[in-house]
């Protein structure tokens, strides 16, 4: 379990949240909200501290974004037309006398990707939460808290977290993270459903596959099955209490 928190550093309703991302997401994800809480609740005493709280705010949003890319489907698939168009202008770059590496970059940064907003709208349908939705506004609000943390406010301004910043940032990414736990937290069951169905596979490999390419599978189960081998849990004939003692459910 996570450490215990005074009261006055967390609600619980953000305890409630770092339990989930413990559970959910490892203690590495849900290390990063506690250290979020606290700085947001002016914790260390930092006259500096809005600057690391947007930080640690996008460093989180960028990890969510990350871990759940696999079941929302985050990827754009070029066309063969939009292939044929990057390769004319790495082509294009390299013949203009830009280096190898630097073509490279370039059309690479043309490769078609969904925006952040629609990938938060991805990621919210695929849990079932509509695009619009509380969570969804919320999380889209605080999108550019990074920049503003380090440029929104004048230089003879205090850049030191205050009721404002819990505000504006903190209450509407409170609301974002802990939707999301809910939410993945009822996917779970079908999830764990899947993965048995994959490790009753008698073809260890085409099962690894298979898991890595299935959609409906959470990035959090891929973690599971990287820190337990899948060999040794396919011969343990107690899948059912390590998927149990995983989700934290009783025995």
């Amino acid at each position: 379990m996570f450490e215990e928190l005074p009261q006055s550093h967390m609600s619980e309703e953000q305890r409630h949240t770092t339990s989930l991302l413990q559970r959910l997401l490892g203690k590495r994800t849900a290390g990063r909200y506690v250290d979020f809480c606290r700085l947001a609740a002016g914790t260390p005493p930092l006259r500096v501290s809005v600057p690391l709280a947007g930080h640690a705010m996008r460093e989180i949003d960028a990890l969510l974004r990350q871990l759940l890319a696999t079941p929302a489907d985050l990827t754009v698939a070029a066309s063969p037309q939009t292939k044929d168009r990057l390769e004319q202008a790495g082509a294009a770059l390299r013949a203009l006398g830009f280096n190898q590496q630097a073509a490279g970059r370039a059309a690479k940064a043309l490769i078609p990707n969904l925006s952040h907003r629609e990938q938060i709208e991805r990621i919210c349908a695929t849990l079932g939460l509509t695009p619009d939705g509380d969570v969804a506004r919320s999380w889209k609000s605080v999108m550019a808290a990074h920049a503003k943390a380090h440029y929104g406010r004048e230089l003879h301004q205090s850049l030191e977290v205050d009721a404002k910043f819990r505000a504006e940032w903190q209450a509407p990414f409170d609301t974002a993270v802990g939707g999301q736990m809910v939410a993945l937290q009822g996917k779970y069951t079908a999830y764990i459903l899947r993965l048995d169905q994959l490790l009753a596979m008698p073809d260890r490999k085409a099962a690894v596959e298979a898991f890595t390419r299935d959609s409906r599978c959470s990035p959090a189960v891929v973690l599971l099955l990287r820190a337990i081998r899948l060999r040794r849990l396919a011969r343990s004939p107690c899948r059912k209490q390590v998927a149990d003692r995983f989700l934290g459910r009783p025995r």
